[in-house]
């Protein structure tokens, strides 16, 4: 089943086609390779893909941001929407 989508082009509407089909198949392959290890597949982009994801989770990812300062921006946030709605 294909569904019309929108582009808009340098100002001007274009109508172009989306295969869901496609999309529910890239979809199954993304989920597949999320479930590999590192060399189980042969292709170069499944490959890819898997190194990167090897890359990315072998870095501790840190805190981002620390209680103290979240408390504090949610904190002053509250209070200038107090502000504005007074």
């Amino acid at each position: 089943m294909a569904a019309v989508a929108r582009t808009i082009v340098k100002g001007a509407t274009e109508m172009r086609y989306v295969d869901f089909a496609l999309t529910h198949a890239d979809d199954q392959y993304l989920d597949t390779l999320s479930s590999a290890e590192p060399g189980e597949w042969q292709d170069d982009l499944s490959a890819l893909l898997l190194a990167w994801r090897s890359a990315v989770d072998a870095e501790p990812i840190t805190e981002l941001v620390g209680w103290a300062e979240a408390v504090t921006v949610v904190v002053k946030s509250r209070r200038r929407r107090r502000r504005r709605c007074a």
